[in-house]
């Protein structure tokens, strides 16, 4: 399994623009062959910093997700528009274990 974390903050005003590309991304990610899940955060230390992680099956799955045309065009949107800055780390599952959360705990 493959994790891609992305941290970014947003420039001022593009809250809305960025919440419709989110939303047309999400979409589309959600039915991707190889996409396993996703978790937006919000840093403690700094309220304006983003960021999402994101878990792959695989190295195709996810250059699958880099090269698809919406997501490069979306991509360019953040770059040139959207984004102040971004840092995007991709990173291999090495263990995963733990204990699951109870039946009716909040697991989003």
């Amino acid at each position: 399994m493959l994790v891609a974390i992305i941290e970014y903050e947003l420039r001022p005003g593009v809250e809305a623009a960025f919440q419709e590309a989110l939303a047309e991304m999400l979409a589309k990610v959600r039915e991707f062959d190889g996409f396993l899940g996703e978790e937006p955060c919000r840093s403690v230390v700094n309220e304006s910093k983003r960021v999402t992680i994101s878990y792959w099956r695989d190295e195709a799955a996810l250059r699958a997700w880099q090269t698809d045309p919406d997501h490069l065009r979306v991509k360019a949107l953040g770059r040139e528009k959207l984004l102040a800055w971004y840092r995007i780390r991709i990173a291999r599952v090495e263990r995963d274990y733990g204990v699951p959360p109870p039946p009716d705990a909040a697991t989003h």
